[in-house]
């Protein structure tokens, strides 16, 4: 249908292979679907869905190697917030979770063309585009169609200051964990003004749990995939990643009981 996009000049694919640090773990092969000249912003890959699905793929351990995030595990449900182009539930889709991709609007035609472009890739799961607006109570009827979900992801979902929107958000995740206490919520991204610090401070404000997990042992995996490029400068300049730049947060809902500001 309309934005499987193979045709639409403004599409182009890469090849991305992951390189594993474990030589006995298979390498992941995805196809790629971007649109920058006709959805712009929404529609290419970010280095913090490239740090985020390599989570999904390694797990997260700190300086003495305890763990912080299990890899993810076959079978588990995967939903994905503000996907696009959806690259952390395509890795999820290939180690054999079952995803639930959701955006809105006409990013949904990014989401559905790298859907189809992979499926071949992801046979070990299973991959899904659903439309969803945050905080509007679309929530239940996702969870009732799909299963609730063992983990919640999203890629620089924190981008600008409208607190707003972040509050949409929050009420979208209160609803998933709801359904499902045990649900691990995981928020990638790279900080850019001061948007993230505010963002935190509301998420506390309003009862959450806030964990920083350690991401700089993912950074050279992340240069292994993109190499140095910068999706925003031009060809032949470098960038250079530090690991303060990024951050990976885990999530815990407010205790049902507690009282929340208005």
């Amino acid at each position: 249908g309309q934005g499987q996009g193979q045709d639409d000049q403004h599409h182009h694919q890469q090849q991305t292979q992951p390189q594993q640090p474990q030589p006995t773990q298979a390498a992941v092969h995805l196809t790629l679907v971007q649109d920058w000249a006709g959805l712009g912003l929404a529609c290419i890959v970010w280095e913090a869905s490239v740090l985020l699905a390599l989570a999904m793929l390694h797990g997260v351990a700190d300086q003495s190697k305890q763990t912080q995030l299990q890899p993810l595990k076959p079978g588990q449900v995967m939903f994905e917030l503000g996907a696009a182009c959806g690259l952390p539930g395509l890795v999820a889709a290939t180690q054999g979770a079952t995803v639930v991709l959701t955006d809105r609007g006409s990013v949904m035609r990014c989401t559905k063309a790298n859907i189809e472009a992979n499926r071949a890739n992801a046979t070990a799961g299973s991959l899904v585009a659903e439309m969803l607006s945050w905080g509007q109570g679309e929530e239940q009827a996702l969870g009732d169609k799909h299963g609730r979900p063992d983990v919640i992801v999203g890629a620089d979902l924190i981008y600008g200051t409208d607190s707003s929107v972040w509050l949409l958000l929050l009420t979208t995740l209160q609803h998933f964990c709801d359904q499902s206490p045990d649900t691990t919520v995981l928020i990638a991204g790279k900080r850019r003004y001061d948007e993230l610090d505010t963002f935190v401070a509301l998420v506390e404000q309003r009862g959450w749990g806030v964990r920083f997990l350690q991401v700089g042992q993912l950074l050279p995996l992340v240069d292994s995939v993109l190499g140095r490029s910068d999706p925003l400068l031009p060809a032949g300049r470098p960038r250079q990643r530090r690991k303060t730049d990024f951050y990976l947060l885990r999530l815990a809902p407010p205790a049902k009981n507690s009282a929340q500001p208005q």
